[in-house]
């Protein structure tokens, strides 16, 4: 990266792949176990340009080695396909501000959060990002991260910076 990094994620399916979001609005994929660590720093294997503005998170699907999302500052979530090299394969004005964080539901496939300055997080379906399938508003500031909870399938956190952090139930 050229610039500051936020966003980070691990396969959670294929060992050493690391995926790497930052400032210069780019995304990186970098594979800690095929690459040689003689130097002092790695060369990413693959290398996405599509956002418009600073990356602020990413993240791996759950079950399937070859997606992830993205979200960033343009106001763009993003699911994209590795195998696809140049371009995403979806692309969605997701919410009103920057958006700040994402995250794959761990026990459906289909099922994605996104969180942004404008104080809401919304539930997406990957089937259907013409809409979204429920949006959550109890925040009163930006809501900087979202996860779903690994134990249980509807249950999500959210952390605000009105200093609050939220339990849901979607």
């Amino acid at each position: 990266h050229e610039k500051e990094g936020y966003g980070l994620s691990w396969n959670p399916v294929r060992k050493g792949l690391l995926l790497s979001g930052a400032d210069d609005s780019h995304i990186c994929i970098w594979d800690v176990e095929g690459q040689s660590m003689g130097g002092d720093s790695l060369t990413p294997i693959l290398e996405f340009k599509e956002h418009e503005s600073v990356v602020e998170d990413v993240c791996w699907h759950k079950t399937d080695e070859n997606i992830f999302g993205s979200v960033s500052d343009d106001k763009k979530l993003k699911i994209w396909d590795m195998r696809q090299k140049t371009v995403s394969i979806y692309s969605v004005d997701a919410h009103i501000e920057e958006i700040l964080s994402l995250d794959f539901n761990p026990f459906n496939q289909y099922l994605f959060i996104s969180s942004s300055v404008d104080k809401s997080i919304a539930l997406w379906d990957v089937r259907n990002l013409k809409s979204l399938v429920h949006s959550f508003k109890n925040h009163k500031d930006e809501v900087g991260i979202v996860k779903f909870s690994p134990h249980h399938e509807n249950m999500f956190a959210s952390g605000s910076s009105d200093r609050r952090v939220m339990v849901w139930d979607c």
